[in-house]
């Protein structure tokens, strides 16, 4: 069950990560 939480944890920093970064590769991609 301890894989289980760590999986959940990397899930959470992966969509914090995501939500921070991607939209402004994609915003500085569409805008050019």
């Amino acid at each position: 069950m301890q894989e289980l939480r760590i999986v959940k944890t990397l899930e959470t920093v992966l969509a914090r990560y995501n939500n921070d970064v991607m939209p402004d590769l994609f915003g500085h991609r569409l805008s050019r």
